[in-house]
């Protein structure tokens, strides 16, 4: 099983590798994308010392509107990576990442992209109402299988926004949707309880996947 893991706005790949290093299992396969737009914290930005800006990367910039075409484009520079680095049996995200992926799950990404994930694992995800409006209008894809942890602590995603959006999958996908809310912030989740609920997810989702596609149909 391969997955492919959305790093948060401020990060890129290589550091998204080893804050996630911990959730690696045998038999899946995690595979790292960056951001395709540069963007550096305020707090860097203004600093007096010398920082190297270059490894800040972001998937889009908050502060900036985001129209449709915006997130096709976005949705677009995913599915290229996924056809040269692919195939792909599903998502990881953390924050904007999470966000991003899940977009790909949704019906648009659907029909924009030609594929769409078995499942996603949404780690301190948000949901915009303007994506509710835009890219989820078309609804989610209604056979994705999905994870949710975000912290109750979380001090830059409130657990509030974390919930909204597993409610949006819990409406679209029921039966499909699995959330656990951690005491930590916002972070990676490191604490048995998610990693364990998280091993067991991957876990029976891989088997799934080895399975037949009639046999996953019965069981759908």
């Amino acid at each position: 099983m391969k997955l492919l893991c959305l790093h948060g706005m401020y990060q890129r790949s290589c550091i998204f590798r080893s804050k996630t290093a911990h959730l690696g299992m045998p038999g899946v396969e995690l595979a790292f994308l960056d951001g395709p737009i540069n963007l550096v914290p305020k707090v860097v930005s203004t600093s007096s010392k010398q920082v190297d800006t270059k490894g800040f990367k972001a998937w889009w910039d908050p502060a900036q509107p985001l129209a449709m075409a915006d997130r096709a484009q976005l949705l677009r520079y995913v599915g290229d990576a996924m056809d040269r680095d692919g195939p792909f049996d599903g998502v990881l995200g953390f924050s904007q990442g999470a966000v991003l992926a899940s977009w790909l799950c949704s019906n648009f990404a659907k029909h924009e992209l030609g594929w769409a994930p078995s499942l996603a694992v949404l780690l301190g995800g948000y949901c915009d109402p303007r994506d509710v409006a835009s890219i989820f209008e078309g609804g989610l894809v209604p056979t994705v299988a999905s994870f949710h942890a975000y912290g109750i602590n979380d001090r830059v995603v409130s657990a509030a926004k974390s919930e909204q959006l597993a409610a949006l999958f819990e409406a679209e996908t029921p039966g499909r949707v699995t959330r656990h809310v951690h005491q930590q912030g916002h972070i990676i989740p490191k604490c048995p309880m998610v990693y364990d609920a998280l091993q067991d997810f991957l876990g029976e989702m891989d088997e799934t996947i080895a399975q037949p596609p009639l046999q996953q149909a019965q069981q759908a």
